[in-house]
């Protein structure tokens, strides 16, 4: 019995510390993986923009985590020193290099494939790693790689009123607006409402990804914002309709969904949902996206998503946090009872 109460306790334990804690300790976790399991394909991107830079060395270099190196950057020049559109995402590195912003739009620029649809020429890039949770194989597309990078070349565009940045990046939105058929991330529920998928290929069940989607937003917010063209309000409220319509399914009885297939979204993706859909709700009055949020942010405060998550969803990453935290408290409820016993 002794023993039953202390496997109990410190299971108790650790799924509440997992729960609260996963957010904080991911990174660690996932770095200790590349140390143990080797580098990932996105590394050579996080090396520096002037090693990459006309280095033939890198075949392919990982677009959205580049365009992340000057993140921070990118949002200030964005933002205009006040805070029209607060962003939400966590910086990567912290320049604050005048120069490295351009150093990684030409880079950027250098890795894109430019191609002519319809008469008109867009840019894009592709990427080569694999997806196998989705059967999604190289080489695929994503909006999200779009929107990161077309944002570092409005940013640059900004910066130094060179009108080339601003076609590269009206090349990259255009993109945005290629039906998957075509080749392009748009998956379009109907003619009012726009899906932009992280994950897009014509040969999958395309996921619907929350916060892909939401990313892609970002970038079509921007370019309404710095070009008078129409053509990007319009991409943008399309985009807004589908979350308003859609936003309930990604809402569970006790977490969050990272996507239409209800893979669960882990502790940080749950807590980017909160402050993405924070932003967006500004542009719903039907209260459906601030009424999602209200049940995510409800969501934090008991550790059920936790316990939701390991009954139908364990992923490695979360069995191995909830083991480490069972062994330490395992071992400190034993020296608790030696201690209390030895009084």
């Amino acid at each position: 019995m002794k023993w039953l109460k202390i496997i109990i306790t410190a299971l108790v334990l650790s799924l509440i510390s997992t729960h609260y804690l996963e957010e904080i300790l991911l990174p660690g976790v996932v770095s200790l993986k590349h140390k143990l399991f080797g580098e990932q394909i996105f590394s050579s991107a996080l090396n520096g923009c002037e090693v990459l830079k006309g280095n033939g060395d890198f075949d392919w270099v990982h677009p959205a985590t580049l365009a992340l190196t000057v993140y921070d950057e990118t949002q200030i020049i964005l933002n205009k020193d006040e805070v029209i559109f607060p962003e939400v995402l966590p910086n990567y590195r912290n320049t604050h290099n005048g120069e490295d912003i351009l150093c990684v739009a030409d880079v950027l620029i250098e890795q894109s494939i430019t191609q002519v649809v319809n008469g008109q020429q867009v840019r894009y890039f592709k990427y080569f790693n694999d997806k196998p949770i989705y059967k999604l194989y190289s080489p695929w597309v994503s909006g999200l790689a779009q929107s990161f990078t077309g944002q570092v070349m409005l940013a640059s565009y900004l910066k130094t009123g060179n009108v080339a940045y601003l076609e590269y990046a009206r090349e990259l939105g255009r993109f945005l607006s290629l039906n998957i058929k075509d080749g392009g991330p748009l998956l379009i529920q109907d003619e009012d409402r726009y899906w932009y998928s992280e994950y897009a290929s014509d040969d999958i069940s395309i996921p619907e990804v929350l916060n892909g989607h939401l990313l892609a937003l970002d970038f079509l917010y921007w370019l309404k914002v710095y070009d008078s063209s129409n053509v990007w309000n319009s991409l943008f409220q399309k985009g807004i309709k589908a979350v308003v319509r859609d936003i309930g399914e990604y809402v569970g009885i006790s977490w969050s969904y990272y996507d239409k297939q209800h893979n669960y979204a882990n502790g940080k993706y749950h807590r980017f949902h909160i402050r993405q859909l924070e932003r967006y709700k500004q542009f719903d009055d039907t209260n459906a996206v601030e009424n999602a949020q209200f049940k995510m942010k409800m969501q934090l405060y008991v550790p059920f998503g936790v316990i939701e998550r390991v009954i139908n969803q364990p992923s490695k990453l979360l069995l191995f946090l909830i083991f480490s935290f069972f062994t330490i408290y395992f071992f400190v409820c034993i020296i608790w009872l030696k201690i209390k016993g030895k009084n």
